[in-house]
């Protein structure tokens, strides 16, 4: 899935956030978004997602058609939000099997996935009772998980430490399966590990 941001601009009110944007998502890259706290990065995310509209400027999504030409269309989306979104009563691994769905064909189950981010005596345990590392390698898990052809994190290894933040970043580029990906990081590091190219948002 390609993706075009074409002149984005946004305000609230008074304030601008956006101005102008513009960049170019190529089918199956591995991009970051950087730049300081409060540029806009969580807006143009959620802007991308059609979460809310942008003041100016177009979004759009290309993939390959059946006839091998490119059509326009809207994407499924799967994301990790700076908030990790979990449901708290259910354990770890009911919330990555919700977001994978019932009628799913992919190359890896969802235990899988959390197999690589979670130990085992973690899974059946209601999320609200783990820490919040381990809640937000849930989090990225059920991304991983969900059917999707686009996906977008927010800050996804926050609250990681050196080792889990690794094995994080592994499990990302084993199970994103050629997926566009577009993840927001303050660290250069993180942009080496996932072999992403980087996108600054500057004021």
């Amino acid at each position: 899935m390609a993706v075009y941001l074409d002149h984005i601009s946004k305000t609230y009110g008074k304030k601008q956030v956006l101005n102008r944007f513009c960049a170019r998502l190529e089918d199956g890259g591995i991009y970051c978004l950087m730049g300081q706290s409060g540029i806009g990065k969580t807006t143009l995310l959620r802007i991308l997602m059609g979460l809310e509209p942008p003041s100016g400027g177009t979004v759009s999504f290309w993939s390959a058609g059946p006839d091998g030409e490119r059509e326009k269309r809207m994407p499924y989306i799967s994301a990790v939000f700076q908030e990790d979104r979990l449901i708290d009563f259910a354990d770890a691994l009911k919330n990555v099997r919700l977001a994978a769905g019932r009628e799913r064909e992919a190359a890896f189950s969802p235990e899988e996935v959390l197999e690589q981010l979670l130990e085992r005596a973690e899974w059946h345990k209601p999320v609200r009772e783990l820490s919040g590392g381990m809640r937000r390698r849930v989090a990225v898990a059920r991304a991983l998980a969900a059917p999707s052809e686009f996906l977008v994190m927010d800050e996804p290894f926050t609250g990681l430490d050196e080792e889990n933040k690794r094995k994080t970043i592994q499990a990302v580029l084993r199970f994103r399966m050629g997926r566009t990906l577009l993840a927001v990081t303050h660290r250069e590091e993180d942009v080496k590990l996932l072999g992403a190219q980087k996108i600054v948002l500057e004021g």
